[in-house]
């Protein structure tokens, strides 16, 4: 065997180099792995030309591959409702104190509008909850 560092025939029954101290044992495993071969299909130009059946195929492919499953997609559909939800709460509430300092000092008139934009921005947080 050839030392690739030193380039000094060695053994083949030795680890290292005796000349320079090289590993030769992660030579030899580098020279007896075969070379992959480039696979085209897996670029992002062959990814922009699928039809549309195969790439939902691959995408469910890679999905399973990090483990997304359907069990997973619906914990966090359920995950992000609830902190949509309590968002909209939070804001909601906010709001309301908000409206009471604003319609303290407004005419009863000023105060109703106000009241009505906060139940309207409540139906809205609700039908996006949804």
């Amino acid at each position: 065997m050839l030392c690739p560092r030193c380039n000094s025939n060695q053994s083949d029954d030795i680890r290292f180099c005796t000349s320079c101290g090289a590993n030769l044992q992660a030579v030899r495993e580098a020279l007896d792995a075969p070379e992959k071969k480039f696979d085209w299909g897996n670029t992002w130009v062959a990814e922009m030309f699928m039809s549309g059946q195969a790439n939902e195929i691959r995408k469910r492919e890679m999905e399973r591959q990090l483990g997304i499953t359907p069990e997973v997609k619906r914990y966090n559909e359920i995950k992000a409702g609830v902190i949509c939800s309590c968002v909209g709460l939070g804001i909601s509430v906010f709001l309301y104190f908000l409206m009471l300092g604003i319609a303290a000092n407004a005419t009863p008139q000023d105060a109703a509008i106000l009241l009505r934009l906060w139940v309207a921005g409540i139906i809205r947080s609700w039908l996006a909850s949804r």
